[in-house]
C-alpha cells in the first residue's frame, strides 16, 4: 500500500510540473484539472460501496490497474486532454483503495483492533504520500537531473508491483481455501 501511494502522489501532486513540462497551459488549467479530477473522485467515492458489493477482493485490484492506466497514459499521450482523464483515472485509483483498505478492516482484526487498524491505514497513506516527493527528486537526480517526464515510465514500473504483489496474495488465498 505504502508504494501505491507513493506512487500516486508522484503523479498527483506534480501535475502542474506535468502541465509546465508539456506547454499543456497555466496555473488555471492545472487548476482545472486538479477540480475535475477531485469532482470524478466525489463521484467514485459514492459509487465505492455498490463496486465493493459486486467485485469484494478485486476491488482493491482494479484500483491499483487504474493507477498504472493513469500514469502511463500520461506518458504516452501528453496533452490537455490526457492530463484531466489521467489525473481522473488516478484520483478513481485512490478513493477505490482508500475505501477498499477501510472496508476490509472488519474482516482483517478483531473489533477491539479496529481503532489501531484505522490508524495504521491512515500512517501508509500519510508515508506514501509524504516521500512521493522524494522519491521523484531521487529518481531526477539519479538520473543526471531528468526532467519529471522521463521519471513517469520508472514510477509506471513501480506502480505496477502492488498489483503483482496483490495477484500472488489472492492466488495463494485461492490455494489455500
Amino acid at each position: 500500500m505504502i508504494l501505491f501511494f507513493t506512487c500516486y502522489g508522484a503523479m498527483t501532486y506534480f501535475v502542474s510540473v506535468y502541465v509546465v513540462e508539456n506547454q499543456l497551459g497555466n496555473e488555471a488549467f492545472t487548476g482545472t484539472v486538479t477540480s475535475v479530477s477531485l469532482a470524478i473522485g466525489i463521484a467514485a467515492s459514492l459509487l465505492f460501496g455498490y463496486f465493493y458489493s459486486k467485485m469484494k477482493r478485486k476491488t482493491v485490484f482494479l484500483g491499483f490497474v487504474l493507477l498504472t492506466v493513469s500514469i502511463v497514459l500520461r506518458y504516452a499521450f501528453p496533452s490537455q486532454a490526457m492530463a484531466l482523464v489521467g489525473e481522473s483515472i488516478g484520483v478513481v485509483a485512490y478513493t477505490t483503495v482508500y475505501a477498499y483498505a477501510y472496508a476490509e478492516i472488519p474482516s482483517l482484526v478483531p473489533p477491539s483492533k479496529i481503532d489501531t487498524a484505522i490508524g495504521l491505514i491512515t500512517f501508509v497513506y500519510a508515508v506514501g504520500n509524504f516521500i512521493c516527493t522524494y522519491m521523484v527528486t531521487a529518481l531526477q537526480s539519479l538520473m543526471q537531473g531528468a526532467s519529471y517526464m522521463s521519471v513517469l515510465p520508472v514510477v509506471a514500473a513501480f506502480s505496477v508491483l502492488p498489483i503483482v504483489f496483490e495477484y500472488f496474495v489472492v492466488r495463494s488465498e485461492n490455494k489455500n481455501k
